[in-house]
């Protein structure tokens, strides 16, 4: 519902190019940007404004701070666009649409192999797979996962997505006071970055600081409006830790509204269902929850959540067994 308009002008050697943002409903103008260059090759000069267009737009529209961290670390525009469209699809959190993310990451490091973003992504993929049952050897993508995190680090260890992933490992390695200092470090680095705010607090929900987390998650979604679907997982995960499940709920549903399968805010719905709710809607929580991923087993909810209470993941995998999910 958006306009972008803008203009073209040359003096001699030289090119300015103006682009603004406007909403048509009451014409105010809600981005501007003016780009001077040289003419030495309009094509890439061509592909370059694209990109910095198209991430602004991204930044105040859609993705917020993630739009930002995609377009560092690379000059390769066809790769940077491969990885802008495996995030979109990697965010829908479901197995084809992971499948399809994967497939546009390894397109992106192909393009250009030093982009540690792109490498990051594949780790990305690959680790949640791992975790999900979304692919049909979850061994093997976390061995991968673990490659691909070396390689992005390698390449670029202070890249916020970077950080992100070595906090995920070491999560999923169930190295949990690690990947807490891991995520002070990073928030150290980048005091203002809602995506390493956000992490961290997923952080310490894992190493069983469920309150800091809460705080810190919350404290993301102000800094990025535009914040994923993970966040909602991540807080509404830590609030029924600690009994605020009526607050986890409407937190789960408002998650869903915006990302209608994401897998993850399926899994908190099912289980807290499973476990505290009515029969009916348990086993219909469930069945939704297999639908997205028929993958997923009673065998899975630890490794899924990254926990250090093993406790609270053997109760809800043993209410989600009774709710219908297999062993």
């Amino acid at each position: 519902r958006y306009l972008v308009k803008g203009s073209v002008r040359q003096g001699g050697n030289r090119l300015r190019i103006t682009a603004q943002l406007i909403d048509p409903t009451d014409g105010s103008h809600l981005w501007a940007e003016k780009y001077d260059r040289v003419v030495e090759d309009i094509f890439d000069i061509q592909d370059e404004i694209t990109k910095e267009i198209v991430t602004a737009l991204r930044v105040n529209l859609t993705d917020g701070e993630q739009a930002l961290l995609l377009n560092r670390g690379t000059n390769n525009v066809q790769a940077w666009s491969q990885c802008v469209q495996a995030l979109e699809y990697f965010q829908n959190f479901n197995p084809a649409d992971s499948a399809k993310a994967l497939e546009l990451a390894e397109r992106a490091v192909s393009l250009d192999p030093g982009y540690a973003l792109a490498w990051g992504l594949l780790g990305y993929i690959c680790l949640y797979d791992s975790r999900t049952g979304f692919t049909a050897n979850s061994r093997e993508a976390l061995t991968r996962g673990e490659e691909f995190e070396e390689k992005a680090r390698m390449l670029d260890e202070t890249n916020v997505w970077v950080l992100t992933l070595s906090i995920f490992l070491q999560m999923r390695l169930h190295h949990f006071e690690r990947s807490v200092e891991i995520g002070e470090r990073a928030i150290s680095l980048y005091p203002g970055s809602a995506h390493l705010r956000a992490w961290y607090g997923y952080a310490l929900f894992g190493d069983g600081q469920a309150e800091q987390a809460i705080f810190m998650i919350k404290d993301a979604m102000r800094l990025n409006p535009h914040f994923p679907g993970m966040y909602s997982t991540w807080l509404s995960r830590a609030l029924d830790t600690i009994g605020k499940t009526g607050e986890a709920m409407q937190i789960i549903a408002a998650g869903l509204a915006r990302t209608p399968t994401g897998f993850g805010l399926h899994f908190n719905r099912a289980g807290i269902l499973s476990r505290d709710g009515p029969e009916t809607e348990a086993k219909q929580a469930v069945a939704d929850l297999r639908r997205i991923n028929p993958r997923f087993r009673a065998s899975n909810v630890q490794s899924f959540l990254m926990f250090r209470d093993q406790k609270y993941g053997d109760t809800l995998a043993e209410a989600l067994r009774k709710a219908g999910l297999p062993q």
